[in-house]
């Protein structure tokens, strides 16, 4: 697992987000074309285990 790949887990700024892209066909549902959120961690290593739990 240590060469897993997390696509959704990006870096803003000194920051992990998590980043989901919503489907073309709920978008009028959701509202919006993606969600994002803070993990609120720099570490690398923290961020992924918060992502998988």
């Amino acid at each position: 697992m240590a060469h897993l790949r997390l696509r959704y887990l990006s870096r803003r700024g000194d920051q992990f987000q998590i980043r989901l892209v919503i489907p073309k066909d709920l978008h009028w549902r959701v509202g919006r074309k993606e969600l994002r959120w803070s993990l609120k961690t720099s570490d690398r290593t923290t961020a992924r285990r918060r992502t998988l739990s």
